[in-house]
């Protein structure tokens, strides 16, 4: 599913801002690590184009904005709310407690 994202790409070396506020979709899926949900990001798109079909350059924003995306905890949060992954049981000591993926 493709969500919304902005991010600011920036040069690490020189710990400039680019662009910035890059606004983009995200093609993401939730995925289970050792039983916690995790963002998976499959692309980058920009008016309709997968980023990661596009230069080098181009290819390097994608790399740069999928790392952001998947640490981006409101966009967990977002994902998993479309795709029915919420956390069952009474608590983190509740030894039946974890998440699950509802099918509607």
């Amino acid at each position: 599913m493709l969500y919304p994202f902005c991010h600011t790409i920036t040069d690490e070396k020189l710990g400039v801002d680019v662009v910035p506020d890059f606004e983009c979709e995200i093609d993401a899926t939730v995925e289970f690590e050792n039983g916690n949900p995790i963002l998976e990001v499959h692309g980058v798109y920009k008016d309709g184009q997968r980023l990661l079909d596009g230069a080098p350059l181009t290819q390097a924003i994608a790399a740069q904005v999928m790392s952001a995306a998947e640490d981006d905890e409101d966009l967990l949060s977002q994902a998993m709310a479309n795709e029915g992954v919420a956390f069952i049981g009474r608590g983190a000591l509740d030894p039946g407690a974890r998440f699950v993926r509802r099918t509607f």
